[in-house]
């Protein structure tokens, strides 16, 4: 099947689509509606998916958004539910938030009801797991990529991880509560997703270099949803709702496109690393970050900036070995203790456990990096976006398009670049960058 030429509800099939690539693609989300109203089918969708008794999760900007009227229709309906409302505007997805989901979770309810975007799903995956009950997610806002995740995003031990969830197994978006969502949040949502052909860059380099799994019709789903959404740029400011809608179909996309990749590849790469990075950084001082969205919008320009120097550069021996042979562990623990004190312990031992460092496995990605290296301009000069045209969506929309307009010095932007290759064993253009000799480089060229 031709996954680019598919609709949402195309792509929901339990028994799932055996593909080329020798795996079985499915994804566990079986109801998606993205409509005006939609909101009002809630009882349909409970009664779907075996919901007797909900357990609602938001915060008090998204029960106001949408919670009050889901309970005012629950009530309606005489459906019995339990809700826990975060006392914040914009809870942190921490071991702090899932712990007091859980110990308010009323034991009698049978399915997870999560009323927001962001943080509030990211939540309710986890409270969906350990409870055992499915999920059902109501959008409040099409700002992140990860409604149809089965992974969430989560601050542990003062690391920004990737950590297991659940796929939800129906997403509500009605139109009317999405449309009304804040202007940031609209831009958010552009900026995830204009993100997704650098990722989708990354993973084929990745593939070649050093032999990841990659699916060629997973990639073509998630770009043309990409392309779909920045298309649709223009009209975000208008609110226009079939703008919304492409934003938000292309959303649930992405987290379909992850969920059959078992992987986050199609959707992530270092322009997410940039906004994990910019995450930490702000909690370590106290603050809240800016969108997740709105950062990666930001990294997804100094993405298409650094692989457009990349394509430029040739695989120079002398300067790959000396960059590993000057390379000396304990002046790298200093380094990331001084920049993320937070988090360092759990680079740390991650990077230690994957050797992450050796140059044995360095020598052998140079050797491939050298052999390939008209392949790899080749797959850059194929998947990278235009920069002019990029840029343009996102300021159409009203989006910031610099680290400097959301508070991130120069200082902090490079030193943000030179460790997006440190957090996880991902391969990106910084890791390819290192592996050339050429990091330290390319970051006094770029910042």
């Amino acid at each position: 099947m031709d996954f680019s030429s598919c609709t949402i509800s195309d792509l929901l099939d339990p028994e799932g689509f055996a593909c080329s690539c020798g795996k079985v693609h499915r994804v566990s989300l079986r109801y998606v509606d993205i409509a005006q109203g939609a909101i009002n089918r809630i009882p349909e969708m409970l009664h779907k998916t075996g919901v007797t008794k909900p357990f609602l999760i938001a915060d008090l900007c998204t029960y106001e958004a949408a919670g009050r009227r889901v309970s005012e229709i629950l009530d309606a309906s005489h459906i019995p539910f339990a809700k826990y409302i975060f006392q914040v505007e914009r809870p942190e997805s921490n071991e702090c938030a899932v712990g007091l989901a859980a110990m308010a979770f009323d034991t009698s309810c049978d399915g997870i009801l999560a009323v927001g975007s962001g943080s509030i799903g990211d939540i309710s995956k986890i409270i969906a797991r350990l409870s055992g009950n499915p999920l059902i997610t109501i959008a409040t806002a099409p700002s992140m990529d990860g409604f149809a995740s089965p992974t969430c995003s989560n601050i542990v031990s003062g690391l920004k991880s990737t950590v297991p969830g659940v796929c939800p197994i129906a997403i509500i978006g009605d139109l009317d509560v999405l449309c009304s969502a804040p202007t940031r949040m609209l831009q958010a949502g552009l900026g995830d997703m204009a993100a997704k052909p650098n990722a989708l860059l990354e993973w084929r380099l990745s593939n070649l270099i050093n032999g990841e799994y990659y699916c060629g019709n997973v990639a073509s789903l998630m770009r043309k949803s990409a392309y779909q959404c920045l298309s649709s740029a223009s009209g975000l400011m208008n609110r226009d709702p079939q703008a919304v809608t492409h934003i938000m179909e292309g959303l649930v996309m992405s987290g379909i496109a992850m969920a059959f990749a078992d992987t986050t590849r199609p959707a992530s790469g270092i322009d997410h690393y940039f906004s994990h990075i910019w995450d930490m950084l702000a909690l370590q001082r106290g603050e809240l970050p800016d969108l997740h969205g709105i950062q990666v919008g930001i990294g997804t320009i100094y993405s298409i900036q650094i692989y457009e120097m990349i394509k430029q550069q040739k695989p120079d021996s002398h300067k790959a070995r000396s960059c590993m042979n000057e390379f000396d562990w304990q002046r790298w623990q200093q380094s990331i203790r001084e920049f993320l004190p937070s988090a360092a312990d759990s680079i740390i031992r991650q990077a230690a456990a994957e050797n992450r460092f050796d140059s044995q496995k360095h020598a052998s990605r140079f050797q491939t990096i050298s052999q390939h290296w008209d392949e790899i301009v080749q797959i850059i000069a194929d998947d990278l976006p235009d920069l002019h045209t990029v840029r343009s969506q996102l300021q159409s929309a009203g989006a910031p398009v610099s680290a400097q307009e959301i508070g991130i010095s120069p200082e902090i932007l490079k030193r943000t670049f030179l460790t997006t290759k440190d957090l996880r064993n991902k391969y990106m253009a910084s890791s390819l960058l290192w592996d050339m000799g050429l990091l330290e480089e390319a970051a006094n060229k770029l910042f």
